[in-house]
């Protein structure tokens, strides 16, 4: 079996085609949600790999501390500058923004939606304290809707992610929202591909060997299997098994059972000719 993909739209398959051969590789998780589910980092953290992940939700940061105890886990926002925000937080999803209008279309929606101060850091300084002389194989920006104020808080000269994959459409439609795209072009990235929901960027300096591999969306040649649907392989093969146990076990029982139906009648045959015997000697 190839890949097992945690992703949500199968980024980890396209990335590990490009970069599975870096051994204890680096990347930044700019917003990265819960450890395991829709987690583009989750397949590569069990392949050795570990680095940043930035994530300002309580819950989803205790479970990134508590599965990834070799990453560096930061309870942040990524911004253009230090400062203090709203943080428009909706429980168990992957809309946490700080957007207010976008906040507000997800009120309207019907969700609910908590508020909260959180401490933004740029994602420069945050590279500065964290990732000194470290090659950054990959960075995922995925801050929902906010994307371009994490990316003009990045020194894209002085730190250089091989691959850039940043969501490039409004928070839950397929809407292109990429005014931030000219600036990563000018930075000194190629565009390679959008998947339907993010764009994804190769540094000039990597394009010739890894641009190619970026060309297309993960596809049958990756040979990737979804995470749920492996699950559910596994729960089959599950009851697979005990069925073939039941099975075993109602075909023991049913011998069983015909031994002792057949024990039984020869007592009853046996109790039979001795009481024509004692039949017999009384006449």
């Amino acid at each position: 079996m190839g890949i097992i993909s945690y992703a949500q739209n199968f980024e980890d398959v396209i990335l590990w085609r490009a970069l599975m051969d870096v051994k204890d590789g680096f990347y930044i998780d700019v917003g990265a949600n819960d450890p395991v589910e829709t987690s583009v980092t989750k397949w590569f953290y069990d392949h050795g790999w570990h680095g940043i992940n930035m994530e300002p939700s309580e819950e989803y940061f205790r479970r990134i501390c508590e599965a990834r105890p070799r990453d560096i886990n930061l309870q942040i926002g990524a911004g253009r500058k230090r400062e203090q925000l709203t943080f428009y937080e909706i429980p168990e999803t992957g809309l946490s923004t700080t957007d207010g209008e976008i906040a507000a279309g997800h009120r309207a929606n019907g969700f609910h939606v908590d508020e909260k101060e959180i401490r933004m850091v740029p994602l420069r300084d945050i590279c500065e304290e964290y990732a000194q002389g470290c090659e950054i194989h990959f960075m995922k920006v995925d801050v929902e809707g906010s994307e371009f104020a994490a990316l003009e808080g990045m020194d894209f000269q002085h730190f250089r992610p091989w691959c850039l994959v940043v969501e490039a459409t409004l928070p839950g439609t397929p809407t292109l929202s990429v005014d931030w795209n000219p600036m990563v072009r000018e930075q000194g990235y190629e565009f390679t591909l959008f998947d339907g929901l993010n764009y994804y960027y190769v540094a000039t300096e990597k394009a010739e060997a890894l641009g190619a591999k970026f060309s297309v969306p993960a596809n049958v040649f990756d040979g990737f299997v979804q995470v749920d649907k492996l699950q559910l392989m596994q729960q089959r093969d599950v009851l697979e098994q005990r069925l073939a146990q039941t099975t075993q076990e109602l075909e023991r029982m049913k011998k069983e059972m015909q031994r002792m139906r057949e024990a039984r009648e020869g007592v009853q045959v046996e109790d039979a000719g001795s009481f024509r015997l004692k039949g017999a000697i009384l006449e």
